[in-house]
């Protein structure tokens, strides 16, 4: 999958330092888009609150669905925003993540009542 990389991401546009239009990776799969994170050098950058229900509201009018590939645990703010998701995808890296931190990962996204989706193992 060939996609063009952009330096905005999710944070930057719910905190409207970038417009959606151009954070969006595009890729050469039909209908599928990407949106990384984006940059926030500490918790306190991370948009809340309205800001954040904004920026969602106006993603969820442009697509059919928002995944989230989170690594739980970095930032707890990131961590409440999962159940806003249509689904989360757990990343774990392969012989760094310890099976039971996966597994409190697990219980962390059912708990807060968002949708596991699947789990991605990195390299």
């Amino acid at each position: 999958m060939a996609a063009t990389a952009t330096r905005w991401g999710l944070i930057d546009v719910a905190a409207g330092r970038a417009l959606w239009r151009d954070a969006i990776v595009f890729s050469a799969l039909p209908g599928l888009s990407l949106l990384g994170a984006g940059s926030a050098s500490s918790p306190d950058d991370l948009p809340i609150g309205e800001q954040w229900r904004a920026a969602l509201q106006e993603l969820r009018g442009r697509f059919g669905y928002i995944l989230l590939g989170a690594r739980l645990g970095e930032c707890p703010i990131a961590d409440a925003w999962l159940p806003s998701f249509d689904g989360v995808f757990l990343l774990a890296g392969l012989d760094q993540t310890p099976r039971r931190a996966v597994q409190a990962s697990l219980a962390a996204i059912q708990g807060c009542g968002a949708r596991l989706t699947g789990c991605i193992a990195l390299n």
